[in-house]
């Protein structure tokens, strides 16, 4: 959410050049009521004049003709065509005047994740020629923004990730022998309890940035992924050897991450966004999902991908004991020495962005990748037949 926040007019003060102040300018604003008079007075049909808006409208050369009918727009007080218009007269030494001068604050953070506080500091330079002296509320250095705006800092500090923002001064003085106005009196309506944020000047900035190559973010992921992945341990029933033609169930345990569970990893990759030191920060997740395991049973048969849900097992297969994969094999032929069996699991991860800049919140899906197999192995002896206890 933006903050709405636009720039204050200073107080009790004619700004040349910024906001200004109508009340303090009673003759002007006479003016303005007797041309509205007179414009209605020998314009068109009674009443034209009350619906007509103030704006910016091209005027016609030469008295032209403008067809197409009224919009409502009444041009503001200005100059035909591409002239221009203003004083060209020059300060006169002693005269009184005045101008605004906006502080500069920078911000930033200190502090660990979820428990941070934000600091501000007031850079004194201004627009104005020459600079005023002492003209700094605080001392220098950075100071706790939660002092001067309470609950409002991490807004604040939201909002000039995009905005810049300004303490104004107006400054009272004279002109000098150059023609420059030297101020000498002070005023700032951000002075006093609870003046800011509302008092700020506040410019919009252009902080945008491209999304940086996936390449290495994928590689960190996968890599983080394989230091954590655990294939688990595969147990059957029969525990120690089979017998042909007699189902036989395996199961793994230990695995990690579980079928029903999906991993996500964060990235924060910060890219230069602006001239003034803004960062546009990339935010990359990888979900890492089950997909399945390959059992494979050592006598040259496997199973193929059996999903997270697993097929249904034989009655004697019930072990009552946990499992995160299982399945239940039927050899047709033995051997004493083992059949090597091997449950390979398989993983997704999918990779997504998200940022914000100036020109709001984005999202953008970045790649889909199949992690390496994770496998887990028994050996298990089959024999012929089961034999027979002598008595």
């Amino acid at each position: 959410m933006r903050l709405p926040l636009t720039r204050p007019a200073p107080h009790n003060l004619q700004v040349v050049g910024r906001a200004w102040n109508r009340a303090l300018l009673p003759g002007l604003a006479v003016l303005a009521l007797v041309s509205g008079v007179a414009a209605g007075a020998s314009g068109g049909p009674s009443g034209t004049a009350s619906s007509c808006t103030v704006g910016v409208e091209a005027v016609a050369s030469g008295g032209g003709v403008i067809t197409g009918g009224f919009n409502g727009i009444c041009p503001s007080p200005g100059a035909p065509g591409q002239q221009g218009f203003g004083s060209t007269t020059p300060l006169v030494p002693g005269q009184a005047c005045s101008y605004v001068a906006d502080e500069p604050l920078q911000f930033r953070l200190i502090g660990q994740y979820n428990s941070q506080h934000v600091l501000v500091r007031w850079i004194p330079q201004f627009d104005a020629s020459p600079p005023p002296v002492g003209l700094s509320v605080v001392p220098a250095g950075w100071h706790d923004l939660s002092a001067y705006v309470g609950g409002q800092a991490q807004q604040i500090y939201e909002e000039a990730g995009t905005n810049d923002f300004y303490i104004p001064y107006q400054i009272s003085g004279a002109a000098n022998k150059q023609g420059q106005c030297v101020g000498s009196r002070q005023t700032s309506p951000c002075r006093g309890q609870g003046a800011m944020p509302g008092c700020l000047y506040v410019v919009p900035q252009t902080v945008t940035a491209s999304i940086p190559g996936t390449g290495p973010i994928t590689t960190t992921f996968g890599g983080y992924f394989q230091t954590q992945v655990k294939a688990g341990i595969i147990s059957s029933l029969p525990a120690a050897r089979s017998v042909v033609n007699v189902a036989t169930c395996f199961f793994v345990h230990d695995m990690n991450p579980t079928p029903d569970q999906s991993w996500q990893y964060v990235r924060i990759v910060p890219v230069p966004g602006d001239a003034e030191g803004r960062y546009v920060f990339f935010v990359f997740v990888a979900t890492i999902t089950y997909d399945g395991t390959v059992w494979n049973f050592g006598d040259g048969t496997s199973s193929g991908v059996v999903p997270a849900d697993n097929p249904p097992l034989p009655s004697e297969c019930d072990s009552g004991l946990p499992a995160e994969a299982y399945i239940a094999h039927t050899y047709t032929r033995y051997d004493t020495a083992g059949f090597q069996v091997t449950a390979s699991q398989t993983y997704s991860m999918s990779i997504d962005a998200y940022w914000d800049d100036s020109t709001g919140l984005h999202s953008t899906h970045v790649s889909d990748t199949t992690l390496p197999q994770q496998t887990a192995t028994m050996t298990i002896p089959v024999y012929q037949e089961e034999g027979v206890p002598v008595t």
